[in-house]
């Protein structure tokens, strides 16, 4: 027969394990923290309303990004709370990818890591992923920018408090309306990507954001913490 002190002392460690995933930045190690460079966008954040992400491939941008939207969707973010004039309303993010491909493979996966198991269930169509809901109500919807027209359309249908685009889109169009979900709830704008851009519409568009309205922060491949602990 279990002792008590044996449940009680099980049921501290569960919730200090539970504790130390809310605060870690990597779900692979409990224990990590993230670097200078990506605190200083965790820090920013719901004080700068756009925040712009530009670095090359596997700097901890889209890290970076998952780990924002799964606090303020489990509304645990070690600093942020969410603003009075929201209420108690469910909050809304969306997520917009490059492709479905992307969308499954990398994001999805990323922001799973960060959620704790059972508290959510993944909502698809046949076998496309369309959002995650929490069980605190708050949901998560992807959008792949394949069809940049049609991606445009299915955004329109939101009033988010949260918007995430992963990689720049092919037109400009995508970027205005994704900032004009955000616009009625007065939230919040994520954006990573590496400057590749060939569009000159959406590189003008972004390079125009400046601050107080937004942010650009660089991240070097050092800048993740998988290589800058090898260093």
């Amino acid at each position: 027969m279990e002792h008590k002190p044996d449940k009680i002392l099980l049921a501290a460690m569960e919730k200090l394990e539970k504790l130390r995933r809310q605060e870690c930045f990597d779900p692979a190690n409990p224990d990590s923290k993230p670097t200078p460079a990506q605190q200083q966008v965790i820090d920013d954040f719901g004080h700068t309303k756009i925040q712009i992400i530009r670095s090359g491939t596997q700097a901890g941008k889209s890290q970076t990004c998952s780990r924002l939207i799964t606090w303020v969707l489990s509304e645990t973010h070690p600093k942020w709370k969410r603003p009075a004039e929201w209420g108690n309303e469910p909050l809304l993010a969306i997520v917009a990818g490059r492709t479905g491909k992307q969308i499954e493979e990398s994001l999805l996966p990323k922001i799973r890591s960060y959620l704790e198991p059972g508290t959510y269930k993944e909502i698809r169509i046949g076998n496309i992923i369309q959002r995650l809901e929490l069980d605190n109500g708050n949901r998560i919807v992807f959008q792949s920018l394949e069809n940049p027209n049609m991606a445009r359309e299915r955004i329109q249908s939101y009033v988010a408090h949260v918007a995430w685009i992963d990689e720049l889109p092919p037109t400009v169009e995508v970027m205005d309306e994704l900032l004009r979900r955000i616009q009625a709830r007065n939230g919040y704008f994520l954006a990573s990507f590496t400057p590749l851009v060939r569009n000159v519409q959406v590189q003008r568009f972004v390079d125009n954001m400046v601050e107080p309205i937004a942010k650009t922060y660089r991240f070097r491949m050092l800048d993740n913490p998988l290589y800058s602990e090898l260093s």
